[in-house]
């Protein structure tokens, strides 16, 4: 069977709860294009928003915005909230927290480049199909990133093969998002790229010896004396939070950086620009404030 076949579903934005059938031939080579309904809630205008409109529109408007322009990170984050999207590595019927409905497994893993600078996206892009096990290599939604879906022989061990291609490809200098790739439930967006690569039988990668997992490592030494060491591990802890993670992560960060009373801003500013909270940020940013809070009642002393 072609893993284009393979349905994934299809929501009709990331606040849609349920899917539709579809599979991966119909997502990337029909629904990118087609109107649907999405719908949304503006937390600066503290209602729900909804309206109508495809995907190859919305997608040339997030990457003709001026990213000088001081509302464009606000613009984007609504753009992309009325993008499709679906679970690459699994069938959800029903995603809502708490009340997942799950049909099935996919041997498909999806791993992300964010921000490549100026790399030339399309070599990087053959690089990366050069490997058997690769279907797919697309450009992001903004056009700046990459993203490729694997063909996994072990679909149960969705979390060991993403970690293990974490470390492989860290090793050759292409440092993969590693905030997207272990859960069943992370969401790709509906993006499209003219110039994707498709492979229609990759060869299943069957991984025998796994990588272990890179464990930080702190050194007491650190320069956690000091402002900029100790807001780099607070964004770098944000940044990293993985679903099921993030209200645990921002409580405990926000509350040793309260402790020394600096960074707050810092905090607010990695949590209003990581996809991870995107649709739940202010949430995230209440849960910083009053940890903060808290932990500037029992300040830490040099």
């Amino acid at each position: 069977m072609c893993w284009l076949d393979f349905t994934p579903g299809l929501f009709s934005c990331v606040s849609d709860n349920f899917s539709r059938p579809r599979t991966f031939r119909e997502i990337y080579f029909t629904d990118f294009n087609i109107n649907h309904d999405w719908f949304y809630k503006n937390e600066q205008l503290k209602r729900w928003i909804s309206g109508n409109s495809n995907d190859l529109q919305t997608q040339m408007q997030i990457r003709s915005l001026n990213p000088l322009a001081e509302d464009s990170q606000q613009v984007k984050l609504n753009l992309k909230l009325t993008l499709q999207c679906y679970t690459s590595s699994a069938y959800y019927t029903c995603k809502k927290k708490g009340e997942e409905v799950l049909v099935d497994k996919l041997p498909i893993l999806c791993l992300d480049w964010d921000h490549l600078g100026n790399h030339d996206l399309e070599y990087l892009k053959k690089q990366i199909f050069e490997i058997p096990s690769v279907c797919f290599v697309s450009k992001s939604v903004g056009g700046k990133g990459l993203f490729a879906l694997f063909l996994i022989a072990e679909p149960e061990k969705l979390q060991s093969y993403a970690e293990h291609f974490f470390i492989v490809f860290d090793k050759y200098g292409l440092k993969p998002d590693t905030t997207k790739g272990r859960n069943y439930t992370d969401l790709r967006l509906v993006s499209y790229d003219c110039n994707m690569l498709i492979r229609d039988y990759p060869a299943a990668l069957k991984v025998k010896r796994f990588s272990a997992p890179v464990r930080a490592t702190h050194n007491s030494n650190h320069s956690f004396n000091n402002h900029s060491g100790l807001v780099k591990w607070a964004i770098k802890e944000i940044n990293s939070a993985q679903v099921g993670q993030r209200f645990e992560i921002v409580r405990k960060v926000s509350y040793a950086m309260g402790g020394r009373s600096t960074g707050l801003e810092n905090i607010l500013d990695a949590i209003k620009h990581c996809s991870q909270y995107a649709g739940v940020e202010t949430k995230y940013l209440t849960h910083a404030e009053q940890a903060f809070a808290a932990g500037k009642l029992k300040p830490i002393c040099n």
